[in-house]
């Protein structure tokens, strides 16, 4: 669910825990990161066509990635990290992905991920030490707002099927430019309801590849 719903009663609760390091993210840091993410990324202007390209590892981070689209009424598209370089560069230039965003995880795939590869991205942001070519997340987010963008509006994910029987493709549902849904639930985000429980380190996450 939104995390504002949990955050505004319970921002200490955890809304996820890493299973393998304990990392615990709350309610609070999520609400306050991904809206400094949504911030970022509105003021990109991003047209209803550009597309956001997830490359990250199983991380704390993910979520606050994944809402700070979902908050400005945009598309992303999760990229499974067991894919080869040229596999992740398809699926980022199939969707017309303009943003990518990766972490230290996959930072040999992401360093290959050249204008000269991805043409259509005009922007790169990475988690972990520098990585040339590529924006410090940290510092393109940390100064931003902890609120709410205004009128957020409702995102969504394109997954990509497994291309047993061909390439990838692409599941596109129209953008509705409704408001953010505060009870829905979401399996693509969490691989269960979205609430203030323990979850799985994102084993859901990622289109099966």
């Amino acid at each position: 669910m939104y995390p504002a719903t949990f955050a505004a009663s319970a921002p200490d609760r955890p809304a996820v825990v890493m299973g393998g390091s304990g990392t615990v993210v709350t309610y609070g840091e999520l609400e306050e990161r991904s809206n400094q993410f949504a911030h970022y990324l509105r003021g990109l202007e991003l047209g209803p066509d550009d597309i956001v390209a997830i490359l990250m590892d199983n991380n704390p981070r993910y979520h606050e990635v994944a809402w700070g689209v979902r908050r400005i009424g945009r598309y992303f598209t999760p990229v499974n990290t067991h894919l080869t370089a040229d596999e992740v560069a398809y699926i980022v230039n199939d969707s017309r992905a303009t943003v990518v965003i990766a972490n230290e995880g996959v930072r040999e795939v992401a360093a290959g991920l050249t204008p000269a590869v991805v043409p259509n991205v005009r922007h790169r942001l990475f988690i972990g030490a520098a990585l040339s070519g590529w924006a410090d997340y940290e510092d393109a987010v940390s100064g931003l707002p902890r609120t709410p963008v205004p009128g957020e509006s409702e995102g969504d994910v394109i997954q990509y099927s497994s291309g047993t029987t061909g390439k990838p493709k692409g599941i596109r549902r129209p953008l509705t430019g409704a408001a953010i849904n505060l009870a829905r639930i979401d399996a693509w985000l969490t691989g269960r309801p979205f609430a203030p429980t323990r979850v799985s380190p994102f084993a859901a996450i990622r289109p099966a590849g």
